[in-house]
């Protein structure tokens, strides 16, 4: 399945750089609903493609973040509160 987004994601000239790695048990980021595997594609409705840039995005916005993912050929969108 990964090996089709990644081909989707040439396709399109995106690139899914921002995978997660891994996600604490019991953090924000577990109770908003991210999971291992979920690959980031915009936050605050802006294409995103690279670490730094979702860094750059989350210090514009730290209270809330509406991300937007691909989670096993699923898109989905999550809000991360601050």
């Amino acid at each position: 399945m990964r090996v089709l987004i990644a081909a989707l994601f040439i396709i399109l000239g995106l690139s899914p750089t921002i995978e997660i790695v891994a996600v604490q048990a019991g953090s924000k980021a577990f109770r908003a609903g991210l999971r291992k595997g979920d690959i980031i594609t915009s936050v605050n409705q802006e294409p995103v493609s690279r670490p730094d840039e979702f860094a750059a995005k989350a210090k514009e916005s730290p209270k809330r973040l509406l991300l937007n993912l691909l989670r096993e050929g699923t898109a989905l969108f999550i809000v991360l509160q601050g």
